[in-house]
């Protein structure tokens, strides 16, 4: 597997993050989905896997936001 650079994995992270605001903003809404909470559990998951890569580049890099 490609190992990601510190940059594109702070910006996935925050992107991430922004989704799983949107969709939980959205499954507030009477009118969602019901497939929305298996594709926020997904974002979750996916968050969960970068935020482990992240706590990794913190032993190599003390600089990161």
């Amino acid at each position: 597997m490609h190992k990601i650079n510190t940059t594109a994995l702070v910006i996935a992270i925050q992107a991430v993050d922004d989704k799983i605001g949107q969709l939980i903003a959205q499954l507030d809404n009477d009118k969602a989905d019901g497939r929305l909470e298996l594709v926020l559990l997904d974002h979750e998951n996916a968050a969960e896997s970068l935020r482990l890569s992240y706590l990794e580049a913190l032993k190599k890099i003390s600089n990161l936001p």
